[in-house]
């Protein structure tokens, strides 16, 4: 249930409600895919900061920073043109 209401608030650009959903439920990956999605890099850092697994927590992380890198890029990219 809580995967179809988070997918439908991921559809209406609701990414903020969305990962707090998730993240209310456990699904960290999933939340924080949201925080990204909406753009709120610090949010989604926030959430992985609150895992107790250090692997996974390093990994998320790190996907969280490469994706920034990659929209900041692009952003810049875009405003070069």
């Amino acid at each position: 249930m809580v995967s179809i209401s988070c997918q439908k608030l991921q559809s209406i650009k609701r990414f903020e409600m969305a990962a707090e959903l998730w993240e209310g439920v456990g699904q960290i990956e999933n939340a924080v895919q949201s925080y990204i999605e909406g753009g709120l890099w610090e949010r989604a850092k926030g959430c992985v900061q609150q895992m107790k697994n250090g692997e996974a927590s390093k990994r998320l992380m790190d996907y969280i920073d490469k994706n920034y890198k990659v929209r900041a890029m692009a952003f810049l990219k875009q405003r070069a043109t």
